[in-house]
């Protein structure tokens, strides 16, 4: 709940409010009803934003709509992550991604999948070759999709940060050769 002074658009607490009125006796409850005649106006806290892993929201500044409401909306802000953090996020979804395939074929993960490569078994074989002929595409366009972001950040723009599942998205498919 938060408490909105109808004048100047100061937004309180419940407990700033009373306070402000230490010798009213005000219901636990506050509504408009019980503050009638104090200039304050009880508002419900907006519907709290999804956000993603690198956005923040804080609660903006009073303001009057059209119709004289007060309103209080989130003020969204996004940190851009450090290089460090981005390249480690999306390392450990393709890797896991790649295990999660190799675990689709019985494997522990891609790199057992991967030791079966001149197997004299032939399925095992071309799985494993197929495997590692993916896994090299997957990084190839993994790094491509991030050094884009890199470039177009280094030339000033203020690009959107892909997101794990867009890179993921971006991925090729895997095939049996």
């Amino acid at each position: 709940m938060i408490i909105v002074n109808k004048t100047t658009l100061q937004k309180l607490s419940e407990y700033e409010f009373r306070q402000l009125y230490p010798n009213t006796s005000f219901p636990s409850a506050l509504s408009n009803e019980a503050l009638e005649g104090f200039d304050y106006e009880v508002l419900q806290e907006p519907i709290y934003p999804q956000l993603t892993k690198y956005q923040s929201a804080q609660l903006g500044s009073p303001y009057l709509d059209a119709e004289d409401n007060i309103v209080i909306e989130y003020e969204i802000t996004t940190d851009t992550p450090t290089l460090e953090q981005l390249l480690a996020e999306y390392e450990a979804a393709v890797d896991a991604h790649l295990d999660a395939k190799a675990k689709e074929y019985k494997y522990n993960n891609v790199y057992s999948m991967i030791s079966y490569r001149n197997d004299p078994n032939p399925k095992f074989a071309n799985e494993a070759e197929s495997m590692f002929v993916w896994r090299s595409n997957v990084w190839t366009t993994a790094n491509a999709l991030v050094g884009d972001y890199l470039e177009s950040v280094g030339l000033g723009n203020n690009p959107t940060i892909p997101t794990v599942e867009s890179v993921i998205a971006s991925l090729p498919e895997f095939e049996l050769l």
